[in-house]
């Protein structure tokens, strides 16, 4: 199945720049070439999303002098921007969402190049059923051209601006789909302007209920209480995380909808 990797344009573009963190921040040096990269990070204070993969990514490639945990992405990068952290480590996707928001006009992204950190995408349950039917549903989407219409929406726009699309709703539904979501994750699951949940997840399940022909429930909060909540049988499915081998020895993980790439957000210089 082809996966399209959002962003890469966009991420290319990002400036990379010499991070200068205020509140008493340490210090990055550059490297020989005078161009700063992620290993310029190395033993620096990261924030982390909790129970995301990027607290072992954090280890196992940067040794950070301190590792600060936040419940969403906005608090995250607010700790980049207020100087407690020097670096946020994150989904491509979801970093340049943020960036292009305007509201930290003093961060920027730089890549993480460093080869297992392509991580894919996909929703999660622990009912098999669910997931076959998921996968076949994901399969028509991606022959019938949406898939595909709904990246262009969701991954390679700014998705504050999309349009979710009218999806239309089953007349004798045979259920609720109970989908667990962490609504601070643009462009996956966020509030739009009108204060419903939008995004391409928002999107993905809302098809795959009707295709189901059952009317669906968004479950919202924090990250690391979603793994949790579909484990206990709260919820049918879970929204798209990154399909790692560990989770994937709890969870029957549906095929790949997105390919990420990892960035680390970072300040810019003064």
């Amino acid at each position: 199945m082809y996966i399209k990797k959002a962003f890469p344009a966009l991420i290319l573009a990002l400036s990379i720049c010499l991070t200068s963190c205020g509140g008493g921040s340490t210090a990055v040096d550059l490297g020989a070439d005078g161009v700063l990269t992620y290993d310029d990070f190395s033993g620096k204070r990261f924030s982390i999303l909790v129970g995301s993969v990027f607290d072992e990514v954090a280890d196992e490639h940067f040794d950070p002098a301190a590792k600060l945990y936040f419940n969403n992405v906005v608090e995250e990068i607010e700790a980049v921007r207020l100087g407690k952290t020097d670096a946020a480590l994150l989904d491509n996707t979801a970093a340049a969402q943020s960036l292009q928001s305007g509201s930290y006009p003093d961060l920027t992204a730089i890549p993480v190049p460093i080869e297992g950190l392509d991580m894919p995408y996909g929703v999660f349950s622990k009912n098999p059923v669910i997931i076959e039917k998921y996968n076949t549903f994901l399969a028509e989407i991606e022959a019938d051209g949406t898939l595909q219409a709904m990246q262009d929406r969701w991954l390679t726009s700014y998705a504050y601006d999309a349009v979710m699309p009218d999806i239309e709703i089953p007349q004798n539904p045979l259920g609720t789909l109970k989908v667990a979501i962490m609504a601070t994750y643009a462009p996956f699951t966020f509030l739009g302007k009108g204060g419903e949940f939008a995004g391409f997840d928002i999107e993905q399940m809302k098809r795959f209920a009707l295709y189901l022909n059952m009317d669906v429930e968004f479950i919202d909060m924090d990250f690391g209480a979603m793994l949790p909540y579909v484990e206990l049988g709260k919820a049918d499915i879970g929204g798209s995380v990154y399909a790692t081998p560990e989770r994937k020895e709890a969870f029957i993980f549906g095929n790949p909808d997105y390919i990420s790439t990892t960035v680390l957000v970072v300040k810019k210089p003064e």
